[in-house]
């Protein structure tokens, strides 16, 4: 199950009227922070009667997910296929598309990833998709690991080619010609290389060393260019914790800490040391998320984050001072 706050859920009107407010909050209204401590149960109920609105926006789906994401609200996803129309044709239904795949490819089961992968597929072939190629490149990361990045790949090189014979004449064709050429050859590529390690870790059988993975992901130890690995650490963590405990979790991030105390210097996934400001981010990270969990630091753990904390920060996995 997940952690509940330490000072116990919200009441249901409070909770409902944070919930609203998050999710339909306007552009101009500001960031609004993520209703962490709403009863799961009762989010789920909100998030159920949002999605089932034919009048969603973008953003109002946007802001749901993250609800999605954060509660671990997976069997929600089911109301989302129908938002994946390739007849749409205003902005904001497209992109609502977008952010629809994304979910299903985040936290829907085989069937519902698989679906979105046919769906990205048949999209990124598109004309409505030819203004997006950047984002269909880095949504390539959210799609099941059989899915071919051939799919856009192809796609980006017919541009490439259909842009060449400008290119000598034309500043703006020249221009859009190696965007394209970036996008395929460098950017592509390293969502690739994100997507293979979201994969190896998915498969890892030791649920011990599958947490002490993602923890190392979401305290940004392992670190791919376009891609919020962070973010979707998090999201599985607390799969992780629904399915499990959280002291479970709490655990995990202890004998981090430990780990960081003992060597007295944090290295990247690459082996390379984090400078003064990267090493205090990561511990304030780990430390925020063992209290999180609902576990404690022990004295010599509290006297090493106290010496090096970033008390600035946003963490996704922190209970914020009420």
């Amino acid at each position: 199950m997940l952690p509940k706050p330490p000072s116990g859920y919200l009441e249901r009107s409070p909770a409902d009227a944070t919930l609203n407010q998050f999710v339909y909050a306007g552009y101009r209204d500001g960031p609004v922070a993520l209703p962490k401590r709403a009863d799961p149960a009762q989010v789920d109920e909100f998030v159920k009667k949002v999605l089932d609105d034919d009048q969603l926006t973008n953003r109002q789906l946007s802001q749901s997910g993250e609800l999605l994401r954060f509660f671990d609200l997976r069997p929600r996803v089911e109301r989302l296929p129908k938002l994946l129309d390739r007849r749409e044709r205003e902005d904001d239904q497209v992109e609502r598309s977008i952010t629809a795949l994304a979910l299903l490819g985040d936290l829907g089961n085989d069937a519902q990833q698989q679906q979105a992968a046919e769906y990205y597929k048949a999209f990124v072939a598109r004309p409505v998709a030819e203004p997006r190629f950047a984002r269909l490149v880095d949504l390539f990361f959210h799609l099941p690991e059989k899915a071919d990045p051939k799919w856009i790949g192809d796609v980006l090189d017919a541009k490439r080619k259909a842009l060449e014979p400008d290119i000598k004449t034309n500043t703006d064709a020249e221009v859009a010609y190696h965007a394209v050429k970036d996008l395929k050859e460098s950017r592509l590529a390293l969502i690739v290389d994100a997507k293979k390690r979201k994969h190896e870790l998915l498969g890892t059988k030791d649920p011990k060393r599958l947490r002490q993975d993602l923890a190392r992901c979401y305290l940004g130890l392992e670190v791919f260019p376009h891609v919020r690995m962070h973010q979707w650490a998090a999201l599985v963590l607390q799969h992780e914790c629904n399915a499990a405990d959280p002291p479970e979790l709490a655990d995990v991030f202890s004998r981090l800490l430990d780990m960081f105390l003992s060597t007295g210097s944090i290295a990247a996934a690459d082996g390379a040391t984090l400078d003064d400001d990267e090493r205090k981010a990561c511990v304030t990270s780990c430390a925020r998320a063992l209290e999180f969990y609902l576990g404690q630091p022990n004295e010599k753990q509290a006297a090493f984050v106290e010496k090096n904390q970033s008390p600035d920060q946003n963490n996704l996995l922190h209970w914020e001072p009420e």
